[in-house]
This record gives structure tokens, sequence and C-alpha cells, in this order.
């Protein structure tokens, strides 16, 4: 399968997303009462009744442990040296399914390798993070 996954970062002055609407006509439904945590969904999917919102609901089986992986970088600063670009000058990152990772540290640039220094450490697969749902503490039961 070959799937590439682009993360970018906005830049100050610039920040409307496409997903800044999805979010401003969710938000309008999602007011108080809310008695549990499925009135979220029914009200995600209610905030456009002419094409609903595909909502997908997750369990604590859904997340992986991604920490301890082996090809966890142990950096991802583009550069080496004093003076190269830092972490904070990256404009987007994007992730290819070979393993490779480019960067841009300006939008309208083209994508460059990412300099990969990678952490000798842990499996290859990500494991299951939560083995059960998690517990909620006494204080937030007792507000729910």
């Amino acid at each position: 399968m070959n799937i590439s996954v682009e993360q970018l970062y906005l830049e100050k002055g610039h920040t409307m997303m496409e997903v800044d609407s999805v979010h401003s006509t969710i938000e309008q439904y999602i007011k108080p009462p809310i008695y549990a945590p499925s009135d979220y969904v029914a009200r995600m999917q209610q905030a456009r009744p002419r094409n609903p919102y595909d909502v997908k609901s997750i369990h604590y089986d859904f997340f992986l442990n991604y920490e301890e992986l082996e090809s966890n970088f142990k950096s991802i600063r583009p550069g080496k040296k004093k003076g190269d670009p830092v972490v904070v000058d990256i404009r987007g990152l994007k992730y290819l399914s070979d393993g490779s990772v480019l960067c841009k540290l300006r939008h309208p640039d083209e994508w460059t390798i990412l300099p990969q220094r990678r952490a000798s450490r842990g499996s290859l697969l990500p494991q299951q993070l939560y083995q059960q749902p998690l517990k909620i503490t006494e204080s937030k039961y007792k507000h729910l």
C-alpha cells in the first residue's frame, strides 16, 4: 500500500484551515446539557443534517504505544550544526510508506529528505497501549 501523510504546521497570521469549518459547525451543537459521551457522537452527526459527518467511536484497544518503536527519531531537527534550521523552522513533514520522512521549511518549498537520526531501541511494531478501559477518578465519577 502506497500511503503518504502530510503534517503541516501553521505560520503565525496564516491560520485558516479546511477543518475550521467542520469545527465551527460541530461547535454549535456541542452545548449543555451533555449527559454521556454518546451525546457527543449524536450531536456531531446532527450538525450537518443533509450530509452527516461520518463519526467513528473508538475504544481503549484502538490506541497503540509508539513510544518504544525502533523507527523513532532521536531528533527531527533538519540541521546539524549551529546556524542550521531547527525544529521550530519546520513548516511541514511528510511521512512515506517506505519509512522515509520529508520536510519543508517554507510552505511553497519542495519536499526534502529529513536527516534521520534514529533512536536505537524498541520493537518493530507498536504494542497495544491499554489492556483494559481506563478507570475514572472518584471525583470525576461524582461529577457525572
